[in-house]
Order: C-alpha cells, then structure tokens, then sequence
C-alpha cells in the first residue's frame, strides 16, 4: 500500500517539475537577477576602526538578461555610487548620487529615493511600515 501512495506522490511532482521547465522555455534555470530596474547592494561600515572590509570591486558595467515587453532582452547598466551602497543604472535610469534617487529619464516625477538601512533593522518592523504606506496611496 506505502509503494502505491509514494507513486502517487511522485508522479503530480514529476509533472510539475515538467510544467515549470515547459513554462520557463528553458531546461536551464536561469542566472538572471529580478525582472526590475536595479540591482544595488548595501555596504556596511566596518564596526570598529581595526575592522577590515575585504571588498572585491565591481565592472563599472553588467550586462543583465531582463524579461521586458519585447520579451527576454540582454542590457548593460552602469555602476553609479551612493552614500553606503551602490548600484547599477540601465539607461533609460538617472541617478542622483547627493539625493540617492533613480527616476526614469523621461519623467523625473518617476523616481525612488534609496537610503541605506542600519545593520540591526527589524524586517518584520518594516515591511508593517511599507504596507501601511501603501494603503495610504490605495493599493
């Protein structure tokens, strides 16, 4: 009775696995990174003055595999400096360095400010904060 059971476990989880490679058009995952804009990356201080980062240094330019509305396209963004992180800028993206925002080239009402989060910031605590946020623009 347990063979029977564990057949029929193993068969919906085989088409599933077959599904999701059907659906990706690829039997490779794929090393991309999330279909968004930009990619930054938060540095922290060191803790104490003899504390060493060891940082390696990024390309000043990445090329990223993004799914857009013309379907799965390959672009090269830049890598610009904030204060405590970095980033990298596609092109239709400005980034201003002393204000740490990115808007659309093409209407800079679109933008984002980014500030980098203290090191012992409660997650829990600040996603509450985002959602309340977000009710308040209606979503």
């Amino acid at each position: 009775m347990n063979e029977f059971r564990s057949v029929y476990m193993k068969i919906p989880m085989f088409v599933m696995l077959l599904a999701l490679t059907a659906c990706s058009g690829e039997t490779e995952p794929s090393a991309s990174p999330e279909p968004s804009a930009v990619t930054n990356e938060s540095v922290s201080t060191p803790t104490t003055e003899n504390e060493v980062t060891s940082e390696t240094p990024r390309p000043e330019t990445e090329r990223f595999d993004l799914m857009t509305g013309e379907g799965n396209t390959s672009q090269t963004a830049t890598l610009h400096q904030g204060e405590g992180f970095s980033l990298y800028v596609f092109e239709k993206f400005s980034f201003d360095a002393a204000k740490g925002r990115l808007s659309l080239t093409s209407n800079s009402d679109y933008y984002v400010d980014i500030e980098p989060l203290p090191s012992d910031y409660d997650l829990k605590k600040l996603e509450t904060t985002g959602r309340e946020d977000l009710e308040k623009a209606g979503e």
